[in-house]
């Protein structure tokens, strides 16, 4: 796990010296892949770079937690071929201590940078025993310049040189053996060997009189989704098919285990606690602040929806996946059931049988309930057969967690000379939740500008209340008026800037400017590692001012189900509904506030 600029191929152009100005994007790929690893059910072994791990442990930490392996792969991709014993050895040991530190549990593990423990190397083995390693995965069977172990592959090792009797041997499955090795000067004892990786951290595999074969260190088990022959007590459905009935009673999502067991999973609507959903979407890949039980109050309580919330359980009740749905409905706009409205993220979150299970579940609910369209705001590709847009995105920016000023340096001359303007103006930036009224008087405001309806002040009063730990609110003030404004929440070690506003009368002093720097400093300063500027319309002005920060775009994987003839969720942009800003720019604004709050709750 490394930097893209990180790899060999770029030795000759990059400098290692210029590595922390560079922009960080290991994260992105990590999500996406752990989010992959999560939908098959799958463990890997994570091999990181000890300088990785240092500028991201909170990412670390987060593959760890899934239960994935933390393995090493050397401090900072240096070949082993340009070490000396005394720089490997220093190598190994500093990776082995950050991420021992970081996860946890011991670190057992090692692949050489570009598989750069070939023939005449084999002294690497020694150091990563004598430094408390188990197995090694740098033995690559191929002859190929640079690299390569040709005969690091044969039955036994046979191929490997006799000098290299130094008890450690590639990564492999692991089988049974009582014979000598061909090839080697001694019968290798079960204490002598490296165990392989399995991609998980219950233990290291028993080697009692083990040999090692050639093969691969990852066993992968496979779910087979609506398979047959479900056991008495469940209600099998077919994933994706329509069943007509208003949610009243539960469905059933049948898989089969690794060992071929059918299992029934029931879909229901959710009955359990509050912190039982939380403690769910808490270690769940995919999460987002939006899943917590917490915003159900919220839209209940505020907007008045109603919330239909499905939970997908084993057999023995065990909690195996969720989606929260929101209700929204209305003559002028129609009916719609999304996860979740009025915000970026939603959608299920589990294993793919539990998944598919409370798809079909939301979609059935939707067929019977005469509902327009279903809509999952999902972040990342679901294993369903659904319709999916990527009319939006997100764009990303990436952090030096504690270090702001890294982040600072990495933007261009002019974004900083932006920055320092309304700095010289006297324009300052507040953060707090007693900044809610301030905020909201910016956000009517800028929103009645643009002609769109704005959310009523009491949803953010709820969500400083719900949430006080998780929200930041933040005002720009000029001449001690607030004149740009933000709400966003934190998870993880992330941020997400939600609701952001600017007077049009300031567009002069640039307050947003200042404002977005502020939160992004704060967001560095408490250690996450990016920082979301939010949904937009790709290509758009607003992609333009977020793609400006250095940030990367990120697609959103918005699923349908279309009941009525609605395949998304009202616009301005369509045309039935393009009047709207039109009329509601000339309101004057208090009309617009009283107004505003109950048309757009309307509209998810």
């Amino acid at each position: 796990m490394e930097e893209y600029f990180q790899v060999s191929a770029f030795e000759p152009y990059v400098s290692r010296a210029d590595w922390d100005q560079l922009q960080s994007r290991v994260a992105i790929g990590v999500h996406l892949l752990l989010a992959l690893l999560q939908r098959h059910g799958a463990r890997a072994t994570f091999f990181v770079l000890g300088w990785v791990a240092e500028r991201h442990p909170d990412l670390i930490k987060t593959i760890a937690d899934a239960g994935h392996e933390v393995a090493s792969h050397g401090w900072d991709h240096r070949r082993v071929t340009d070490q000396t014993p005394d720089q490997f050895r220093a190598s190994v040991r500093e990776t082995k201590r950050v991420l021992e530190e970081v996860v946890g549990d011991p670190v057992i593990g090692f692949r050489a940078p570009s598989f750069s423990i070939v023939p005449g190397y084999e002294w690497a083995f020694d150091v990563l025993m004598e430094e408390g390693y188990s197995y090694d995965s740098s033995l690559f069977p191929i002859r190929r310049p640079g690299y390569g172990y040709p005969t690091g592959h044969a039955a036994a090792l046979g191929g490997q040189p006799a000098s290299c009797g130094r008890r450690v041997l590639p990564v492999a499955a692991l089988r049974p053996r009582t014979r000598r090795a061909a090839g080697l000067g001694s019968a290798w004892r079960s204490r002598d060997l490296l165990r392989a990786s399995v991609g998980g951290r219950s233990g290291p595999t028993a080697t009692s009189r083990l040999l090692v074969r050639a093969g691969p260190p990852l066993r992968r088990f496979d779910t087979h989704h609506g398979a047959a022959g479900a056991p008495r007590g469940g209600i099998p459905i077919q994933l994706g098919a329509r069943s007509r009935d208003r949610c009243s009673t539960p469905a059933g999502a049948v898989l089969r285990t690794a060992g071929g067991r059918a299992v029934t999973l029931s879909v229901e609507r959710f009955s359990g606690s509050p912190a039982e959903w939380d403690a769910f979407v808490q270690v769940a890949i995919g999460r987002t602040h939006f899943h917590l039980w917490g915003w159900k109050s919220v839209f209940e309580r505020v907007l008045g929806h109603e919330c239909v919330y499905l939970a997908a359980r084993s057999p023995d009740g065990r909690l195996v996946g969720v989606l929260p749905l929101v209700w929204v409905s209305s003559r002028l706009f129609g009916s719609y059931l999304v996860s979740m409205p009025f915000v970026n993220y939603g959608g299920p979150l589990g294993s793919d049988p539990a998944v598919q299970g409370l798809v079909a579940r939301a979609s059935a609910f939707a067929d019977g309930n005469g509902i327009d369209l279903l809509e999952l705001r999902s972040r990342a590709h679901l294993p369903i057969d659904l319709p999916v847009s990527h009319r939006k995105i997100t764009v990303v920016l990436h952090l030096t967690p504690g270090d702001p000023g890294r982040v600072w340096r990495t933007l261009g001359a002019k974004l900083r000379s932006q920055i320092r303007r309304p700095q010289k103006e006297g324009i300052t930036v507040r953060f707090g939740l007693d900044q809610v009224g301030a905020f909201f008087r910016v956000f009517s405001e800028h929103m009645r500008d643009l002609g769109t309806p704005t959310q009523p002040e009491r949803l953010f009063e709820a969500l400083a209340e719900t949430f006080p730990a998780d929200v930041w609110f933040g005002c720009a003030y000029y001449g001690g008026r607030a004149v740009a404004a933000g709400c966003g929440l934190r998870w993880d070690s992330e941020f997400e800037m939600t609701w952001a506003s600017a007077l049009k009368a300031y567009n002069s002093v640039a307050p947003n400017m200042l404002l977005y720097w502020s939160f992004i400093e704060r967001a560095a300063e408490q250690g996450l590692a990016f920082f979301n500027f939010g949904r937009c319309t790709p290509g758009s002005g607003t992609h333009r001012f977020k793609q400006q920060w250095g940030s990367v775009d990120a697609p959103l994987w918005w699923y349908h189900h279309a009941v009525g003839r609605r395949v998304a969720t009202p616009s301005p942009d369509d045309g039935a509904f393009a009047w709207g800003p039109r009329v509601w720019r000339r309101l004057p604004l208090a009309l617009a506030n009283i107004l505003g709050p109950r048309v757009v709750r309307l509209i998810p």
